[in-house]
C-alpha cells in the first residue's frame, strides 16, 4: 500500500494479484486505486488525469451525503427510504419492519459501528430471498453464505469450499446491485476467474450485468 498524492488528490495505490485497475471512492471521501503489480507510476497517474473531474464530482457527492445521524432521520438504503427511530439503551439493538428501523443505542457505540449493524441486520433481510432466487433461476449454490464487514470487495467466494462472503456496504446500493454481487459470486463457485466462461455465464443469467456493475461501483 502506497499513498501518492497525484493532482493534488492523495490516493491510496494497492498492488495486487489483478489484471485491471480500478478507482474505488470510499467514505471519507477516500481514493483508493488497485491496480497489477507491475502497473507503473506513470499509468496510474494518467488513468487519474483521464478520469479526474469523476473522481473530484464522486468525492464531492460522498462530502454532501455525509450526515450526522439523528432519532427520526430519513435515510436511503437498498434504495429504500427508512426512517431511523434512535433511543438510548444499555445493549445495542436494532429492528427494522415498515420503512422504520429502530435502534437501540449505548452510549459506548459509535455511528460508525450502528450503521455498520444497520447494514448487516438488513442484509440479514433482503439477502435469503436474493440468494434463493438466484439459486434457483441458474442451478448454481453455495455451499453457505455470510455477511462481513469488507472495505475493498463486495464480495468474495472461496471457490473450494463455495462459501461466499458478502460486505455489509451492499447495503447502500439498490436491489439490483445486490442481486449483480450475489450472481457474481455464485458464478465463481463454477469459474474461479474472471475470462470468457465467467462473463458468459454472467451474459446468460443478467444481460444487464454491465449496467448494474456500474451502477454499483457509481
Amino acid at each position: 500500500m502506497t499513498i501518492r498524492n497525484i493532482n493534488g488528490i492523495d490516493i491510496d495505490v494497492q498492488r495486487k494479484d489483478i489484471k485491471n485497475i480500478h478507482i474505488h471512492i470510499k467514505d471519507g471521501p477516500k481514493v483508493i486505486i488497485t491496480a497489477p503489480r507491475r502497473c507503473s507510476d506513470a499509468v496510474i497517474d494518467d488513468l487519474v488525469k483521464k478520469r479526474f473531474d469523476w473522481i473530484t464530482q464522486t468525492m464531492e457527492r460522498k462530502c454532501m451525503t455525509k450526515q450526522h445521524l439523528i432519532d427520526g432521520q430519513s435515510i436511503e438504503l437498498i434504495g429504500k427510504g427508512f426512517q431511523l427511530n434512535i433511543v438510548p439503551s444499555k445493549k445495542m439493538s436494532i429492528t427494522i419492519e415498515d420503512g422504520v428501523i429502530n435502534v437501540g443505542r449505548p452510549e459506548s457505540i459509535d455511528e460508525e459501528s450502528m450503521m455498520r449493524e444497520i447494514h448487516r441486520e438488513l442484509l440479514k433481510k433482503v439477502l435469503p430471498n436474493i440468494i434463493e432466487r438466484i439459486e434457483s433461476y441458474t442451478g448454481l449454490s453455495c455451499s453457505s453464505w455470510q455477511i462481513r464487514h469488507m472495505t475493498s470487495r463486495w464480495g468474495t467466494c472461496n471457490t473450494k469450499t463455495k462459501k461466499i462472503w458478502l460486505s455489509t456496504n451492499l447495503a447502500k446500493r439498490p436491489i439490483e446491485c445486490i442481486e449483480y454481487v450475489v450472481l457474481h459470486e455464485l458464478v465463481h463457485t463454477v469459474v474461479p476467474n474472471h475470462g470468457p466462461d465467467f462473463k458468459a455465464l454472467l451474459n446468460k443469467y443478467m444481460p444487464d450485468w454491465k449496467r448494474r456493475k456500474e451502477l454499483l461501483n457509481s
